[in-house]
């Protein structure tokens, strides 16, 4: 029963991981030369890496992303090994698979992933807030 709520706490701590690494990506300011979806596949695998060995989640390094890209959409999904470690259990019963395996999806926004051109000036902002702050001081 321990070596099963490892597993699933595993599975729970990868969801966790994608999450947060997919975050982290879309946080880098993106131009011309890093917003390719292969950089954005690797930034992403290299977050979620580093996520699941600070969190000492064991195994960390069968972890696979593939990201895919669609017309709105960066789909994200990453694949996990569990090995348990309690082998006396199948000489008797038989009963735990050899690994467990998990697989998560994030799916982001590609408006998060690209780069930001749209220039936003001073004096744009003064016009469009103006009205707001003479009414509301």
């Amino acid at each position: 029963m321990t070596e099963i709520g490892y597993g699933l706490n595993t599975g729970i701590e990868l969801n966790t991981a994608l999450n947060r690494a997919v975050s982290a990506t879309s946080a880098v300011q993106r131009d011309e030369s890093n917003s390719s979806i292969q950089t954005i596949n690797s930034e992403i695998q290299t977050n979620a890496y580093n996520i699941l060995v600070s969190r000492k989640v064991p195994y960390a390094d069968t972890l696979k992303v593939e990201t895919l890209e669609t017309d709105e959409f960066i789909i994200s999904i990453a694949t996990y090994s569990y090995t348990y470690a309690f082998k006396l259990v199948n000489l008797f019963f038989n009963a735990i698979p050899e690994e467990f395996h998990f697989k998560c999806i994030a799916i982001s926004h590609k408006a998060l992933f690209m780069p930001n051109d749209f220039s936003i000036q001073n004096s744009t902002l003064n016009d469009d807030f103006y009205g707001y702050y003479a009414q509301n001081p």
